[in-house]
């Protein structure tokens, strides 16, 4: 008998994570002397690290997470979390119900996408809306929708890692030589490598990516637009105006005006 879904059974798994229930939400900065005693709850709970590295024992033995891992663990799982390294650990911790467990309980956020929403979570909860309760329940099916599209994607390229590298660093001058060398590669080897698998030269893809974090702050913060430029690697904002509308078609306040 075969191993594999039939087709329905994909829709079937969309519907039930779809239903899953959230229940609550949490941000967590830790020194490097932190530790957890070993524990369990009743219900799914995910770690997802956003600065640092923690390491994790759990019944399918040790591991180490870094920035942009999420772990899922199951209920009734015992585990424990400390602080490897010498910095400091920030993580999001957030507890769901679901009538399916996850088809794997680790993945990579290699594009930001459910740090991105861990952020809604975090930003809702304290909402007072009347739909707040669908309104995270809907972020927290599309966390989980996206973590299985994560986990699918099997073993990162270069692209992951330089996308991964220059996320923390938008604000800085980023340059060729550096990424290349941070991936061990040759200037012109990298250039070639890199656009054969994202499609695009590698500083246009860091450019697209800062278009998209000024885009993430404009709709999310009400920081002025001189202060958003530098913190994702513009000059200042006419630079950011320039940029937005050769790419996008629109001037960043276009963005503010409808969020």
């Amino acid at each position: 008998m075969s191993g594999s879904a039939r087709p329905d059974d994909a829709g079937e798994r969309r519907t039930a994570m779809a239903r899953a229930e959230f229940l609550g939400v949490g941000r967590l900065r830790v020194s490097s002397s932190w530790r957890a005693e070993p524990h369990a709850h009743d219900h799914r709970e995910v770690i997802l690290v956003t600065t640092g590295m923690l390491g994790v024992t759990s019944g399918d033995g040790d591991m180490v997470l870094r920035s942009g891992d999420v772990v899922i663990y199951l209920p009734g799982s015992v585990h424990r979390e400390r602080v490897k390294g010498r910095g400091n650990c920030e993580l999001v911790f957030f507890s769901y119900r679901s009538p399916v467990a996850p088809a794997v309980e680790r993945a990579q956020d290699r594009d930001g996408r459910m740090r991105v929403i861990a952020k809604w979570l975090l930003e809702e909860q304290s909402s007072t809306h009347v739909a707040k309760r669908r309104v995270l329940d809907a972020h927290l099916a599309s966390f989980l929708a996206e973590f299985e599209k994560a986990a699918a994607r099997g073993e990162p390229t270069i692209v992951d890692d330089v996308r991964e590298y220059a996320r923390g660093r938008l604000g800085d001058r980023l340059a060729i030589d550096e990424l290349a060398a941070h991936v061990h590669m040759s200037r012109a080897h990298f250039i070639r490598t890199y656009r054969k698998i994202a499609g695009r030269p590698p500083m246009e893809d860091i450019r697209l990516m800062r278009i998209e974090a000024a885009r993430d702050l404009i709709v999310t913060t009400k920081l002025p637009l001189k202060a958003v430029a530098p913190r994702v690697g513009f000059a200042d904002e006419f630079h950011l105006a320039h940029v937005f509308k050769q790419h996008l078609g629109v001037p960043p306040s276009y963005f503010r005006r409808r969020s």
